[in-house]
């Protein structure tokens, strides 16, 4: 499935890709034990994920963050990467254990234009991330 969206502005496009590939483990009932092992395993995929990002794309930005989460409603491990600068930034998730080779599950750009970065897809795009990031299970 694959949703796109364009806004355009002076210094804003909006664009989202979702592209959902399988899981690596669910861990919806595991131990308190095993989901930390989850956690544990995510974190290494995501300290290779950003290694792999960086080499790919440099780190040459204004602000260059990156996030990690295992949701375990999906039994994944995904990376959050927020990068650009004042006029214009980005915004991607990715399955940290399918790595950079992948297009991003989400890609959403925004700007200094107000009215656009506000808009209705914009934050419903938004809310994808979080809820990727934040363990729910609206984003399968």
């Amino acid at each position: 499935m694959v949703h796109t969206m364009h806004a355009v502005g002076q210094s804003l496009i909006l664009a989202a890709v979702l592209c959902l590939s399988g899981c690596s483990r669910m861990g919806i009932e595991s131990s308190p034990a095993e989901l930390f092992k989850l956690q544990a395993e995510c974190a290494s995929q995501a300290r290779q994920f950003e290694a792999d990002w960086r080499r790919d794309n440099g780190s040459d930005f204004v602000f260059l963050y990156f996030q990690n989460h295992y949701n375990k409603a999906q039994g994944r491990s995904f990376v959050h990467i927020y990068y650009g600068n004042s006029d214009l930034n980005m915004e991607t998730v990715y399955d940290a254990l399918e790595g950079v080779s992948k297009p991003p599950i989400i890609l959403l750009i925004g700007g200094n234009d107000k009215a656009a970065n506000e808009s209705k897809e914009h934050l419903a795009l938004a809310a994808k991330i979080r809820d990727y990031m934040e363990g729910g299970t609206n984003s399968k």
